[in-house]
């Protein structure tokens, strides 16, 4: 077969999909956007690093729906949170699915992740695992051991202040993958085991551990590829018939160099699980728990169940890593910048608290500018600044505007967020303790919407208080000083929505 044949047979289905796009849309007009151009629609348009200025730019111009297209394929970006709520929760049904990541999802293999499978049996089945360890009751289960790990990391910041983020990545790994100790034991006495990636039941003690290491080299490249358009095989999908020895075909090597990461990244913990099983010495974990139990009504033998286990687990042990390592990031960096706002937490866990303890997840519900500090830090600088798409599973019409089957629909969390509130660029947790309407809580909308939203959010939410108040019980946050004895200036970098910041430091109150 001719190799212009996939190529002639594209540009034939490209031509083809435009003219369905019209002929549908003649009767309803699209959401307004930017000028189009013949075949290439937008993708000029769209920068290669953060889009969101870009974004904020459109919606100023087109309003809250804006429509603009990649090479013929449609896409709807939503710039105000009713309208995400509107098609995201309440026509879940048609706004759940998945685009088709061709790089990322087919050929390195993330379309076995329950973050990118499509709605539908085999998504609802990795939904329930995920169910049993992080339903509300399980959450409730961790609170002690969240307590040890944040513990934990104050010592080592006390021991060692400039390895700052290796402690960070290390115990934000542990504190996310503590789950299903409570379908084992109605005791948390196992939790006391402070280092434990309870997904696995593995002993984690550096953040250069194999496990760590594979993990966060996965969600790079998830970070990097489940973005439309990321890798011109996304835009070109025929592309990938090109064989491998091929000239200009560097992206299958990339692509098969990648999956074998994920494989790594899954496959090597939970063949641990199993051996250990086999030992009969596994420790407590959600692995073992699934595989162990004697009343399961799966099949654990089946190739269909490994493969969803193993992925249902992986997912769990890769997601959220990054965005809750990026809200303590982002958490230290304002109270750098906002030294007056650190003091008057401080002081609040004085009065509640005091100093003979560090706080406990009881102690939340008193401290009320704790709680508005976190919610301060999510919408601040918030750390995704557009979701992962959802595509649209049959043409639909919201507010008089036509929104096509097969468009991928972007949430502008970056405007929603800025816009929600007066002089969003300040730090100010004190606006949601004022009277009056309070702006909206940023976790109504950092966590994902719908039948997709994050299934532990609540785990990382209590994740993030812990750690926040305790390191602000124990550490005052400020710049680095030099040699001279002046402050060092900070110099924050912003990419992909994930948070760096650097020159940053604490000292032991």
């Amino acid at each position: 077969m001719s190799t212009w044949y996939p190529i002639f047979a594209a540009l034939l289905g490209l031509f083809l999909w435009l003219g369905v796009i019209y002929v549908r849309s003649n009767r309803v007009p699209l959401p307004p956007g930017p000028p189009r151009k013949f075949i290439v629609g937008n993708l000029f348009d769209i920068p290669k690093g953060p889009t969101w200025p870009v974004l904020a730019q459109w919606k100023e111009k087109y309003g809250d729906i804006v429509y603009i297209e990649s090479l013929g394929s449609p896409i709807v970006i939503l710039n105000t949170l009713e309208a995400v709520n509107a098609l995201f929760d309440k026509r879940g049904t048609n706004y759940s699915h998945r685009p088709i990541f061709t790089m990322a999802g087919e050929l390195m293999g993330l379309d076995r992740s329950m973050v990118v499978i499509n709605y539908g049996k085999t998504w609802r089945e990795h939904r329930k695992l995920t169910y049993i360890a992080l339903n509300p009751e399980a959450v409730k289960q961790y609170y002690r051991a969240q307590e040890r790990i944040a513990l934990l990391l104050l010592n080592g910041l006390l021991d060692a202040p400039q390895d700052f983020d290796s402690l960070l990545r290390l115990l934000v790994f542990v504190a996310l993958h503590m789950t299903v100790i409570f379908a084992l034991t109605k005791s948390c006495s196992t939790a006391g085991r402070t280092i434990l990636a309870v997904t696995y039941g593995l002993d984690i003690m550096s953040a250069d551990d194999d496990y760590i290491v594979d993990a966060e080299a996965a969600l790079v490249i998830a970070s990097k590829f489940l973005l439309p358009g990321a890798h011109i095989v996304d835009l070109f999908p025929f592309l990938k018939h090109i064989p491998k020895w091929a000239p200009f075909a560097r992206f299958h090597r990339e692509a098969d160099a990648a999956r074998q990461l994920m494989d790594r990244m899954v496959d090597r913990p939970y063949n641990h699980v199993k051996m250990e099983l086999a030992q009969g010495h596994a420790p407590p974990s959600f692995v073992h728990h699934i595989l162990a139990d004697p009343n399961s009504k799966y099949d654990v033998n089946s190739a269909d169940f490994q493969t969803l286990l193993t992925w249902t687990a992986g997912t769990m042990y890769g997601a959220g890593s990054e965005t809750t390592y990026a809200a303590i990031n982002t958490f230290i960096l304002a109270m750098t910048l906002f030294p007056n706002k650190q003091a008057i937490a401080q002081g609040e866990l004085d009065r509640v608290v005091g100093t003979s303890r560090l706080p406990t997840m009881e102690d939340r519900s008193s401290l009320p500018y704790i709680e508005a500090l976190i919610k301060e830090t999510l919408r601040w600088h918030v750390i995704l600044p557009q979701s992962i798409p959802r595509r649209t599973d049959k043409d639909d019409v919201y507010k008089g505007y036509f929104i096509p089957a097969g468009t991928l629909v972007i949430p502008n969390l970056w405007f929603i967020a800025f816009d929600s509130t007066d002089h969003p660029e300040d730090f100010t947790p004190e606006r949601y303790l004022t009277p009056g309407e309070p702006p909206q809580d940023p976790r109504s909308y950092c966590f994902g919407f719908g039948r997709r939203i994050c299934p532990g959010k609540q785990l990382a939410d209590n994740s993030l208080f812990i750690t926040i108040a305790s390191i602000l019980s124990v550490f005052a946050i400020s710049k680095e000083i030099d040699e001279l004895g002046n402050e060092i200036p900070v110099h924050p970098s912003f990419g992909g929505g994930l948070v760096r910041c650097i020159y940053i430091i604490c000292h032991p109150c």
